[in-house]
C-alpha cells in the first residue's frame, strides 16, 4: 500500500480519511444486512497495518494483538465460513514477502467462560470433543504452545483438516496449521472484568 504526500497532506492523513470512509461504508453494509461489512472492516485493518509496517516502522519488529478471527490467514478454508469472508490476516498476507516475514499466533482454550466488557452476560465456552485439538493436550497442562510453522517445515505434505477452537469458542474444521503459525493454549479461560479506579 502506498500513500504519497499531496501538498501538506501526509500519508497518515490520507490513511485516516480512507479509514473513516471505509468505517462509514461498513456501517451502511451492516445496516442493510449485507455480510460483507466485516470484510470491508478487515480489509481496512490490513491497510492500516501495512502502513504501520512499511511507513511508520519500516525497520522495526511489530507485535499486533487482535482477535484470532481477525489475524487468521487463509480464512476462506475454515469450515463454516460459507461466504468465504477474508480476514485482516488473509488480506495482509496476499503479499508473499509479508507472509514470509510474519508469525501469526492464535489462541485456544479447553474450558472456562467468555464474554465482553460491554455486555454483562458471560457464557461457557464449548467443551472439546475427543477428536478436537484441545482434547489432544493433557488435561493437567494449564498453558501450552504449539509451533505449527516448525511442524510445517518438517511435515510439509501434511494437509489433513482437524477440529479446533481457533477463531472463537466453538470448534471448526480446518487445516489450522495453514491458518496460524502457532497456537497458544489456555486450559481455563475467563473474561476480563471491569475495575473501578479509586482516587
Amino acid at each position: 500500500i502506498e500513500y504519497l504526500s499531496i501538498g501538506n497532506v501526509s500519508s497518515y492523513d490520507l490513511l485516516l480519511l480512507r479509514s473513516i470512509k471505509e468505517d462509514f461504508r461498513s456501517g451502511l453494509f451492516f445496516l442493510s444486512k449485507r455480510n460483507s461489512f466485516l470484510e470491508i472492516r478487515d480489509k481496512q485493518m490490513a491497510d492500516n497495518l501495512k502502513w504501520l509496517a512499511y511507513q511508520k516502522y519500516p525497520n522495526r519488529k511489530i507485535i499486533v494483538w487482535a482477535h484470532s478471527a481477525h489475524i487468521a490467514k487463509n480464512s476462506d478454508i475454515i469450515e463454516g465460513n460459507a461466504k468465504k469472508k477474508k480476514s485482516m490476516g488473509t488480506f495482509f498476507t496476499e503479499d508473499l514477502v509479508v507472509r514470509e516475514n510474519t508469525y501469526f499466533l492464535g489462541f485456544t482454550s479447553r474450558d472456562g467462560t467468555a464474554g465482553r466488557l460491554n455486555i454483562n452476560k458471560k457464557f461457557n465456552v464449548q467443551k472439546p470433543s475427543n477428536n478436537d485439538f484441545e482434547a489432544w493436550i493433557t488435561s493437567d497442562l494449564k498453558y501450552g504452545f504449539v509451533d505449527f510453522k516448525a511442524f510445517n517445515s518438517i511435515k510439509s505434505e501434511f494437509s489433513k483438516p482437524f477440529k479446533m477452537k481457533g477463531i472463537a469458542h466453538r470448534s471448526n474444521l480446518a487445516q489450522w496449521n495453514r491458518i496460524f503459525d502457532g497456537m497458544f493454549y489456555i486450559r481455563d479461560i475467563y473474561p476480563c472484568d471491569k475495575s473501578e479506579l479509586s482516587n
